[in-house]
């Protein structure tokens, strides 16, 4: 029997081992392997161990080798079962690699992205109760980390420590049961402070336990992944493969760090792109998805409201967090956080996350459709659409903050222009305040999350206390900001001098109202 015949015969056994899991899969399937010498893993960056051995790639017996000395050394350090270690590591195989080694010897994991703010990596292990931080080279020389993180035990983890003196449990690698906590991993942070979402060993192996059926290569075969696949320039990039390969087929999965994976999946091809916004169908593990209202109850097809989906690949929750795990569930069913509708065809559609949707005095607005309509400006290289609190009314401001590509110069006003064709804002009389353009001069002075992306809630939080500095004279963070009525050049020129500009009314209106910093609730 050849070693192909031999892989898919050792996919098979693998598929019916019910203890097969997330926490023992290298174990389960270097026993069944016929090439457990081959390396199959290539790494960009190596991986160096906490004894000084360097690794480019790996085979199964070296990944063993690797996992078992790793192993030994976290028992060195002290670590016992169901001990939870927080890994801040550097981007590359390292977290994998640790995950299985704390897995084999029943403790858990608790993945932290490395270029997380250090304020926000503080208050994420804080509000969890987390204890012990492994750091490497790349955040040793952080001295802000290492401050914030005042009170954790902190581990480097390439210095050797008591080593390979130590033995390992006569039981190693732990057993796992289904219910296993096998690895912590928190959300973007794009709508508020990370969650801690944990995965469990049998919930987070559905998925993968199909593919060991369905992922089965021939030897000329080839699989493309395009990373960041949820960001704007890797799915641009992957449809520019399309038109290259015109014979070949892109698939977009949508899923979030609680629901285990991806839920819904799209397929487009060459002359056949999936319609934007669209997140495909669900796909065949998942149970259902309806799309409810306020109260709870399921809307018709064609309706606006929350997403909520049932299914085995979803967490048991957030950590140490039980009220916010309950507030996210609807019976069976959990609260992706998103807004959306169903087709009369049975095609599911995003249209923003629920925090991100603005209340405009016409009605919601999605921001992340505005932002993908702004984007088609030539010069634009990102486009953030917020609500700015308009304080004391209850609605928002729409602001878009535009991201010059690099040596381009944006005019605020053709922005302004285009928000002025969206159908709330398409009509001659918008209240003051109502839409805003503000062009950023320097990137690096708004809040950016682990993703790249920019903290939306962040700026939200901060939009005017930004907007009152560029008033009084500040250009570091905004170069240029326009108002649907010219607005003044300093708080100062705001109480002695009119607004500059002709718009109607803008004269009266300043004489009679407050700009929104101006309240006493803000």
């Amino acid at each position: 029997m050849d070693n192909i015949a031999l892989k898919r015969l050792a996919r098979d056994k693998l598929y019916e081992d019910r203890e097969l899991g997330c926490g023992n899969f290298l174990f389960k399937a270097r026993e069944l392997s016929p090439t457990t010498a081959t390396p199959f893993l290539f790494l960009e960056r190596p991986f160096t161990t906490p004894f000084g051995e360097t690794f480019t790639e790996f085979s199964f017996d070296t990944l063993y080798a690797v996992v078992k000395s790793l192993a030994q050394w976290y028992i060195s350090q002290g670590i016992i079962e169901r001990d939870i270690v927080c890994t801040f590591l550097e981007d590359g195989i390292a977290h994998f690699i640790h995950c299985l080694a704390l897995n084999s010897i029943n403790a858990t994991v608790a993945i932290i992205n490395n270029k997380i703010p250090p304020a926000v990596v503080a208050q994420y292990t804080q509000q969890n109760g987390f204890k012990i931080f492994v750091f490497d080279r790349v955040s040793e020389a952080n001295t802000e980390i290492s401050t914030a993180l005042n009170g954790l035990r902190q581990i480097n983890a390439e210095q050797p420590g008591k080593g390979h003196s130590l033995g390992l449990p006569t039981d190693w690698p732990a057993k796992k049961a289904a219910d296993d906590t096998v690895m912590i991993c928190h959300s973007s942070g794009t709508t508020a402070v990370p969650k801690a979402v944990i995965f469990t060993h049998d919930q987070h192996f559905i998925g993968k336990r199909e593919r060991l059926r369905q992922f089965i290569e021939d030897p000329e075969d080839r699989m493309v992944t395009g990373m960041p696949p949820a960001h704007s320039a890797g799915i641009s990039y992957l449809m520019k493969m399309l038109r290259l390969a015109p014979l070949a087929r892109f698939i977009d999965g949508y899923g979030a760090s609680e629901l285990g994976m991806a839920q819904f999946e799209k397929v487009s091809k060459s002359g056949d792109l999936a319609p934007k916004r669209c997140v495909g169908r669900p796909r065949f593990f998942v149970d259902s998805v309806i799309i409810i209202d306020a109260s709870g109850n399921p809307l018709p097809n064609g309706q606006v409201g929350y997403i909520a989906i049932k299914s085995p690949t979803i967490t048991p929750g957030y950590y140490n967090q039980p009220l916010l795990t309950q507030l996210s569930r609807h019976g069976p069913y959990w609260l992706t956080g998103d807004v959306g509708y169903k087709t009369a065809e049975g095609d599911y559609y995003q249209l923003d996350r629920t925090f991100d949707v603005i209340t405009t005095a016409f009605g919601p607005l999605y921001s992340l459709a505005t932002e993908e309509f702004l984007q088609t400006i030539p010069g634009v290289h990102d486009a953030v659409v917020i609500g700015a609190q308009r304080t004391p009314l209850n609605i928002h401001s729409t602001a878009a903050i535009i991201v010059p590509e690099k040596g381009r110069t944006i005019d605020s006003n053709v922005v302004l222009g285009k928000l002025h064709q969206l159908d709330p804002f398409n009509r001659n009389h918008l209240p003051p305040f109502t839409l805003c353009v503000a062009i950023v001069a320097d990137i690096n002075k708004l809040p950016v999350g682990c993703t790249g992306k920019m903290l939306k809630w962040s700026l939200r939080d901060s939009f005017w206390r930004i907007y009152r500095a560029y008033t009084s004279g500040d250009r570091d963070t905004f170069l240029d900001v326009v108002w649907n009525i010219p607005c003044p050049q300093s708080v100062a020129s705001h109480r002695n001098e009119r607004f500059q500009g002709s718009s109607p009314g803008c004269d009266s209106y300043c004489a009679s109202n407050s700009l929104p910093w101006q309240s006493s609730a803000t």
